[in-house]
């Protein structure tokens, strides 16, 4: 269940939102609380790489010089995107941070 909710969450955000939480389910014994940070998930630019460049032999030669762009990805600006801590009467637990 709180994969779905940290699921949910991740598809609607973005770099530029505030951290989204936290959503908590259980009850005053035992509940469990998702936050996530949109902005600690990498950002992709689709034509940021080093590229690809070729030679396509299209015909008789010289071949056709290619240049094609490649991605890059660079990480996000927090170091993590899902916390989840648990609490309430009847459990403990440590809070995880997923990077």
């Amino acid at each position: 269940m709180l994969v779905a909710i940290g699921g949910t969450a991740i598809s609607v955000g973005s770099a530029a939102d505030a951290t989204v939480g936290p959503e908590c389910v259980g009850t005053t014994e035992a509940a469990a609380c998702v936050w996530v940070d949109p902005a600690g998930l990498p950002t992709v630019d689709p034509t940021g790489g080093a590229g690809i460049h070729d030679c396509v032999y299209a015909g008789p030669p010289p071949c056709k010089p290619v240049d094609l762009p490649t991605p890059s990805v660079s990480g996000g600006s927090d170091p993590w995107v899902v916390q989840i801590a648990c609490g309430g009467t009847a459990i403990e637990c440590d809070t995880i941070h997923i990077p």
